[in-house]
């Protein structure tokens, strides 16, 4: 067992975080708001890359601000090891993709999966 360590539980405790937070939705960052902030999966739709959304990590959503401090690839992930996005696919379904150098998992409100 060699190749489990704290770091594959951390990551995999995030996986089923993100699994739960899939269930009640994923939205753009712009729809933010107080009250829902801590219930959703929220991208930063003005980050887009060739590879997706980042997913907001850190954020300051109040009467005065409406801002991204940070993505959970930043949050998670200082080694350049994976990175976490929100894609869509050509029918426009939504789901999150936990890309390693190795492979590949998807993430949606049913679970995870090796893609």
């Amino acid at each position: 067992m060699s190749g489990i360590n704290m770091e594959t539980i951390k990551t995999l405790e995030m996986i089923n975080m993100l699994v739960q937070k899939a269930k009640n939705g994923v939205k753009p960052f712009s729809e933010a708001t107080l009250e829902n902030m801590d219930n959703y999966i929220f991208y930063d739709e003005k980050a887009e890359t060739e590879n997706g959304f980042p997913i907001v990590h850190g954020m300051i959503v109040d009467e005065d601000h409406h801002d991204v401090l940070s993505t959970l690839d930043q949050y998670i992930n200082s080694e350049d090891e994976y990175t976490v996005r929100v894609r869509f696919d050509e029918d426009d379904y939504m789901y999150i993709e936990f890309q390693l150098d190795d492979g590949i998992i998807e993430i949606d409100e049913n679970g995870w999966y090796v893609a």
